[in-house]
């Protein structure tokens, strides 16, 4: 797992500052402390910081090149498969020069070109150079579990395993894309669609990039197929199912590093524990964070019970309240707005466990998969959804339209929200009512929480957009069960726009490569194709893997209360954060921007903290943005 990054002028041909790629790097080290490299001939440049687990001698150093130096490489990721492949090439009669998982995807590539792609099996996003064509290659994984940026100017194209390194190229441009910010306020994170900049792209997961001849061409290179296992009985896709887990837990440890596992006491993550406790030769490590302050979100007692089960070597961190420098920190890692509170907890267990590991094997994804949310629970389909969307448009284009004039009366409040919500999603189609369950601050609060003004000059089609890109995903699977179409609306959403980013961008904040069992692309299709009806049923949510599981756990686990992974924000607020938070939420500073409503920022901080009501996620998103903005627009990271 590495930082990668480069730049290649194909518009100007002129050569690339070897000065650039060295500043660029710079701002990725934490995600590869163990050394630097970059590559850097006339018009391209690669850069690479490496974070050494597959082949730790410099044998495995970035940029690498095939023998004859006419392909380079900088590569982010783990090729779970690369020593199978690694054999085949050598019977081909390629020469490696390494035992690297990267080193294998150069002679691929030497051997198949782009279609090198359908061979990986793993998590991956790479900058690959073909001199002898002047290409460049740009790649992210099926699922999206690394990420890639990139933008153009007038000279060419740069790509970054982050946004921070674009902030040291002379041409860049901090233009805010206000339409994103919209969706962040929806769903508490920027969607891969757009970038909270509005000149750079992030690559789809399952694409890849082609630059050459002058031209910038996107192709996409997988998507999940439409499996159908409900041909099956019950008794074969259990098995199937427990063989799929057991051969990717089992693949997923190989690493020249110590590897542990995160250990929530929940079902996903005590899954994974499991069969990596009864794959691994040696005693495995875990780690988890406690709340013994917050008796409600606690989960310690659970996790200590998978641990002592397994005999692993159990670790408990204490989550702090030094928020506000843990917050500064997940900002600047996080580069776009980012209100997800349970990177918090994240950011403790990583701080802690880099100290004893370099790989740790997470849950994350098993939920997408198995139906692990209420919203899964509910049937979607209205007995008035016949209405259609144009009525559902107007409909909510006249309570937006009462809403600004309202606002000064301050009636919006999250009982009136809640029952508004339910009235609309009547008469809303499928895509709507789900989109709508999905989103963490209801769109119905969105004209009262903005400016008016700048509301109407930014916004009016703001939540059209956002609706559409969810929408475009719900629409792709017309043929499968209800549920099924929903979890593969979260795996092309939400797993990656949420779950994904935050994992990556918090494990290597501390230079800790996290793995995802659940996310290996033939258990996707796999589980994808389990007939709704068999993970949603009377033993509630993810019912087929609590059966697969039940050799495995106690039942205290297997049939406990889905417990999310969150911090007590409106806690914390009401107790540790009450002159930050009026700080950051000043009159003075919120009127300044121009962009939030002040009159109701300052209803809402004022409720939340008299106990009033539970305004908490909106409070941290308002609260987050703002310190974004001073990190990000008002001074240089």
């Amino acid at each position: 797992m590495c930082g990668i990054c480069g730049a290649y002028n194909f518009l100007t041909g002129k050569p690339v500052e070897s000065e650039l790629i060295t500043e660029m790097t710079k701002t990725l080290i934490h995600r590869g402390p163990d050394g630097e490299g970059s590559y850097i001939k006339d018009s391209v440049g690669l850069g690479h910081c490496r974070l050494s687990v597959i082949d730790l001698s410099e044998a495995g150093k970035q940029p690498m090149s095939n023998e004859d130096g006419t392909i380079w490489i900088t590569c982010n990721g783990e090729i779970y498969n690369y020593s199978e492949l690694r054999s085949a090439l050598l019977q081909k009669g390629h020469v490696f020069r390494s035992y690297s998982d990267t080193e294998t995807i150069i002679h691929l590539y030497e051997e198949f070109g782009f279609d090198c792609l359908e061979y990986l099996e793993g998590m991956f996003a790479f900058g690959l150079w073909d001199a002898k064509r002047r290409c460049l290659f740009l790649t992210r994984d099926r699922i999206g579990i690394k990420p890639l940026y990139y933008y153009q100017d007038r000279s060419g194209i740069y790509f970054a395993s982050e946004l921070k390194a674009f902030l040291r190229i002379p041409s860049f441009s901090k233009t805010i894309d206000y339409h994103a910010l919209y969706y962040y306020m929806l769903s508490l994170t920027v969607p891969t669609s757009s970038c909270i900049f509005k000149d750079v792209k992030k690559l789809e997961p399952g694409c890849f990039i082609v630059v050459e001849g002058g031209s910038v061409k996107k192709h996409k290179y997988w998507e999940i197929s439409d499996i159908d296992n409900s041909l099956q009985s019950e008794e074969q896709i259990i098995e199937g199912l427990k063989d799929h887990l057991s051969r990717v837990v089992r693949s997923h440890l190989v690493s020249d590093v110590p590897t542990g596992a995160l250990l929530s006491g929940g079902l996903d993550s005590s899954s994974i524990v499991a069969l990596a406790a009864r794959n691994k030769s040696d005693r495995l490590e875990t780690f988890s964070v406690t709340f013994k302050d917050v008796p409600a979100v606690d989960e310690s007692d659970y996790a200590g019970m998978v641990a002592q089960r397994y005999n692993t070597i159990h670790n408990e961190y204490h989550v702090r309240h030094d928020f506000v420098d843990s917050l500064n920190r997940i900002i600047r890692h996080c580069d776009e707005p980012f209100a997800v509170s349970s990177a918090f907890a994240l950011f403790y267990i990583f701080q802690s466990a880099r100290k004893k590991v370099k790989v740790i094997l997470s849950g994350d994804g098993a939920d997408e998969l198995f139906a692990g949310y209420i919203r899964h629970h509910k049937r979607l389909l209205n007995p008035l959804s016949f209405v259609g969307r144009g009525s559902f448009e107007s409909f909510l284009q006249t309570y937006m339209s009462l809403c600004q004039g309202a606002t000064k009366h301050l009636f919006l409040n999250n009982e009136a929200i809640k029952w508004i919500r339910r009235l609309i999603n009547i008469f809303s189609p499928d895509d709507a009512c789900y989109f709508d369950k999905v989103c963490y601050t209801s769109p119905y609060y969105l004209p009262a929480i903005f400016n008016e003004e700048f509301y109407n000059e930014n916004l009016l089609t703001a939540h059209e957009e956002a609706l559409s890109y969810f929408s475009e995903h719900y629409a792709a699977w017309r043929n499968s069960d209800g549920l099924n179409r929903r979890l593969f609306t979260d795996v092309k959403t939400t797993l990656v726009d949420e779950m994904l980013a935050k994992l990556d961008k918090i494990s290597m904040a501390f230079g800790v490569e996290a793995r995802v069992p659940f996310l290996d692309h033939r258990l996707v299709e796999f589980a994808l194709g389990i007939p709704g009806r068999l993970k949603y049923g009377e033993m509630g949510e993810k019912q087929i893997l609590r059966k697969a599981m039940e050799d495995y756990l106690p039942r205290e686990i297997l049939y406990r209360k889905k417990h999310g992974f969150n911090v007590p924000l409106g806690d914390w607020f009401a107790k540790d954060m009450v002159s930050f938070v009026k700080e950051y939420l000043s009159d003075s500073r919120i009127k300044g921007e121009g962009i939030f409503n002040p009159l109701f920022i300052e209803s809402i901080v004022k409720r939340q903290l008299s106990g009033a009501g539970d305004y908490s996620t909106i409070i941290f998103e308002v609260l987050v943005w703002e310190m974004w903005y001073e990190k990000f627009m008002d001074s240089s990271i």
